[in-house]
């Protein structure tokens, strides 16, 4: 995987901690809209209450992971993502993906529930646009349903694209029982696409002592090519 090599795997660490969400109030956190800026483009994302016994609501806010991950993806050569195709897994309200576009990249949003998703990019990226930033165009953005239990939806979103350049993914590891089944997906698309290799850039953070992060990575070790450096936590990020 071409990031394998650039120095840039491994831990992402973001020393001014002002930008962490965890202090906000609850109307910020859900229900306010969220402006973000990322390689020069403003983007603002639209929120929804979160119900943390219903895991079908947790991508109604925007995790600290998320940001990170962003984060990480400018810090990346500039043209890492430039017509690359791109799949999202837990897009949630769409952010990470909506970044990858304004990259260059063309993206697929996946989730289970997609109203809050597909409203953010319809209102983030434009259909067809000739924008352009430091010469890069920016990327397209197609909303899919995947339950990561339906093998059906796998395959649909599989086909969806020729083939897939990097996946990207954060705080997918909330619940175990969620854990599994986004191991077990994300293998999915690992495995059925050989060549070219797609790279994995996941976004994790542990935010209590019932959280899975720690349980997530034993199970996925034999597909990381580098030793994992250590847990924190604070939200980082491996490739």
């Amino acid at each position: 995987p071409p990031l394998a090599s650039s120095g840039l795997a491994g831990l992402v660490v973001m020393g001014d901690e002002s930008w962490r969400r965890n202090d906000l109030s609850d109307k910020q956190r859900y229900e306010e809209t969220f402006p973000f800026r990322v390689c020069g483009h403003d983007i603002i994302i639209r929120q929804g209450k979160v119900d943390i016994s219903d895991c079908n609501t947790l991508g109604r806010t925007i995790w600290d992971s998320s940001m990170v991950l962003i984060k990480y993806l400018e810090m990346l050569p500039r043209d890492t993502l430039h017509r690359k195709n791109v799949l999202c897994l837990g897009s949630g309200t769409g952010m990470d993906g909506i970044a990858a576009a304004k990259l260059g990249a063309d993206v697929v949003l996946t989730d289970i529930s997609t109203e809050i998703l597909q409203a953010n990019v319809d209102a983030n990226v434009p259909v067809a646009s000739t924008e352009k930033t430091e010469g890069y165009r920016q990327g397209a953005a197609t909303v899919m349903m995947l339950d990561w239990a339906d093998m059906q939806q796998r395959k649909d979103v599989r086909e969806a694209r020729p083939h897939y350049d990097y996946i990207l993914a954060s705080d997918c590891a909330y619940y175990h029982h969620l854990s599994e089944l986004f191991v077990s997906c994300l293998s999915f698309f690992l495995q059925s696409q050989l060549s070219p290799p797609i790279c994995a850039i996941l976004a994790m953070e542990e935010h209590n002592q019932y959280d899975c992060v720690l349980s997530f990575f034993p199970s996925f070790l034999h597909f990381l090519i580098f030793p994992l450096v250590g847990m924190c936590t604070s939200p980082f990020c491996v490739s």
